[in-house]
């Protein structure tokens, strides 16, 4: 018999909740799963994903823009294509986003951003703030304000 896999590294698992922690959604008729396309979401993200969806508008989650030599990630939350236009979206959430130090990080990035979908026939990125859309109605009325 095998002696037990002793790791070389120690757990890197967070902490599990203390006892009596509420985790059930603020709104439980949203029933967010966490994925869209396959790919990890966040509530945020799937929440716009699923307006998109609701309004029959195309988009790539995740898209991916190849920028030589440059050091943020190179990757906007969606890519919508709404008849011959197509429009980058970059979903803000509360706690990522929130410093005077982040928002000036953003902007370098949104700036280098712009440049490079600009070349590919884009529209600069549209910021959508988690105040924006807290819930499934508030993100189809921001769809529509943005595309319809």
């Amino acid at each position: 018999m095998l002696p037990p896999y002793k790791w070389k590294y120690p757990s890197q698992r967070k902490e599990e909740l203390p006892r009596g922690v509420d985790l059930s959604p603020e709104n439980e008729t949203e029933a967010l799963t966490g994925w869209v396309n396959g790919l990890k979401a966040s509530d945020l993200e799937e929440r716009l994903a699923r307006a998109f969806r609701s309004k029959n508008l195309d988009f790539i989650f995740q898209y991916n823009l190849f920028i030589q030599g440059r050091k943020y990630k190179n990757t906007i939350d969606f890519l919508v294509n709404v008849g011959l236009s197509r429009f980058a979206i970059e979903v803000y959430g509360e706690y990522t986003h929130e410093s005077q130090a982040d928002r000036e990080a953003d902007a370098q990035r949104e700036a280098e951003l712009n440049i490079t979908l600009q070349k590919d026939g884009i529209e600069n990125i549209i910021v959508v703030w988690h105040w924006e859309i807290p819930d499934a109605e508030s993100a189809e009325i921001k769809v529509d304000e943005l595309f319809l």
